[in-house]
């Protein structure tokens, strides 16, 4: 893996910064809140009732464009419906219209645009809703979009204590089906953020922001994280490691998860501001990790380009990980809550199942931590940074800006092989002769 010196094809991927405006597909129905009566065909003047009621009574079309105007539509239960050849369902105006929960049963070839889902209405502040989502998509949905969606279990968390954490959140979305794609969606406030569990799924330009539990959890094969932020993670309330930013694991069957890119992604313990109300509540989930598979092991993975800050050993760690490439991450402590040791990047045996570790590529990266002493005689293992000091390297490692600084070690000595064209600012990925090691190439 370690002799191609040509660069990876990332066309396929957004450059990180500022998106052209996409048209969004015209109308050609319309539901409203307040719509429905012998009058509606669908039209604008005559609007069809709430997505909840068309979804009820069976009469949500199989093609086109359905237009969701401002207004509360409820909490729809989409069942057995197959696009042909597919299906837009689309806000009016961005977020306005609102439902309280999603769930699909049966569904495919659908597209959800601009659309909020706001739990706050439905939590009931007796109970541990935790592990309830308020997206949701059975093992027979496949092939659904979920596009600039806003997710919230409330608009702000920012006066929750630790109580506050169990008994007004819920989790985010959970689907159990294949080509499941998420892209510029915003998940907040909620335990769970995302989790898809079938194979080739594809989650871009997605921002999780305050989660009590894991950001995300990426379960299938083929599947695909790029341009991800990933961040603020609330409450420990673990005795053993748990919270992970990213979490891959298989239980049951052959334990293999194949062929996953994580390209891009920022990935920080926490950015938003430590106030004494934080503090003094011990909201900051210190144990959090990084990247990681648990249970099961990697094959094929690419984890390259990412910035990982947390508190924690694990910043990247690939159990049982084979032809596995981990390069250019920049993976640090953070600043504030920084332990004695770590985070590392380790590729080591699976020693829950057996699988050992062997023909993996470790390059390039800017780490607080490695563990040579796992990793296997076959990999490669080349031109990678053990960050002694932060100051050495690091704009404002303080201030979360880990842009490198000029006289920086990493700068134009790392390898210039299996390089993607872009950095994870979607800056060019090589300036001067040799790409820099670390996340960020220095401009």
């Amino acid at each position: 893996m370690g002799g191609d010196t040509g660069e990876v094809d990332d066309d396929d991927f957004d450059d990180g910064g500022e998106i052209d405006p996409v048209e969004p597909p015209p109308c050609d129905y319309f539901s409203s809140s307040q719509g429905g009566g012998i009058e509606a065909d669908g039209s604008e003047l005559h609007p069809w009732a709430s997505l909840e009621m068309l979804a009820a009574q069976g009469q949500i079309p199989v093609s086109g464009t359905l237009c969701l105007m401002n207004g509360h539509h409820g909490q729809p239960q989409i069942h057995s419906l197959v696009s042909a050849p597919s299906l837009t369902i689309r806000a009016v105006n961005q977020h306005e219209a609102v439902v309280s929960a999603l769930n699909f049963t049966s569904v495919s070839n659908l597209t959800l645009s601009g659309i909020k889902v706001d739990g706050s209405s439905i939590i009931d502040s007796q109970a541990d809703e935790r592990q309830s989502f308020l997206v949701t998509g059975d093992i027979d949905t496949s092939a659904v979009t979920l596009d600039d969606v806003l997710v919230q279990s409330a608009q702000s968390c920012e006066l929750w204590d630790q109580e506050d954490w169990v008994y007004l959140v819920r989790s985010g979305i959970d689907f159990r089906g294949t080509d499941i794609v998420i892209r510029d969606t915003e998940i907040r406030n909620t335990y769970h953020a995302l989790l898809v569990r079938g194979d080739r799924a594809w989650v871009e330009r997605t921002l999780i922001d305050n989660f009590g539990g894991d950001g995300i959890r990426g379960l299938g094969s083929d599947s695909t994280y790029a341009w991800n932020t990933v961040r603020d993670a609330y409450i420990d309330e673990y005795d053993i490691q748990h919270d992970d930013a990213f979490q891959a694991y298989e239980l049951e069957g052959d334990p293999k998860i194949s062929n996953v890119t994580i390209r891009n992604n920022r990935f920080i313990l926490f950015a938003d501001p430590l106030t004494a109300f934080v503090l003094d509540n011990d909201l900051v989930a210190t144990l959090m990790q990084g990247v990681i598979i648990t249970d099961g092991y990697a094959d094929g993975w690419v984890v390259e380009n990412n910035l990982i800050v947390n508190a924690q050993e694990h910043g990247i760690s690939l159990y049982g990980g084979r032809h596995c490439r981990v390069q250019n991450n920049t993976v640090v402590a953070h600043p504030v809550f920084a332990q004695s040791s770590g985070p590392w990047i380790r590729i080591s045996d699976q020693t829950k199942t057996g699988q050992e570790n062997f023909d993996n590529v470790i390059r390039n990266n800017l780490a607080q931590m490695l563990t040579p002493w796992d990793y296997d005689a076959s990999s490669l293992i080349e031109a990678n940074i053990e960050i002694s000091a932060a100051e050495d390297h690091f704009v404002d490692a303080a201030g979360l800006d880990f842009h490198l600084v000029a006289d920086s070690a990493a700068v134009d000595t790392g390898v210039n092989a299996d390089l993607t064209s872009l950095d994870i600012d979607g800056l060019p990925r090589v300036v001067g002769g040799a790409v820099d090691i670390g996340a960020f190439e220095q401009q």
